[in-house]
């Protein structure tokens, strides 16, 4: 975690991740519509302590292959800076390939 551009910080997260995927328009899952909203809580002595940043995904997930699946939508961040707050809203795509 960088503190300043020379200064970084090492520690430890935990993620925790709710969401919920269902078959877009029936389409026997080959794209699903999918929601998930992720927490993550820096820790102290492994129990989580404080807050870090909140992520909440809206978007779709396609199965383009048996090994290539593509999730893609708008992705909101909201991240606590040291005080101050940083919000982003993004299109995020992530291609998974398994290998």
């Amino acid at each position: 975690m960088e503190n300043t551009a020379s200064d970084f910080d090492f520690g430890g997260r935990l993620r925790f991740r709710f969401g919920w995927r269902k078959p877009f328009l029936g389409l026997d899952k080959k794209l699903d519509f999918m929601i998930f909203n992720e927490v993550f809580m820096l820790t102290k002595s492994l129990f989580p302590h404080t807050f870090n940043q909140n992520w909440t995904f809206v978007g779709f997930r396609a199965v383009l292959t048996p090994k290539a699946t593509l999730v893609s939508g708008y992705q909101r961040i909201h991240q606590d800076k040291q005080g101050s707050v940083l919000e982003k809203n993004l299109w995020s795509s992530i291609l998974f390939i398994r290998l």
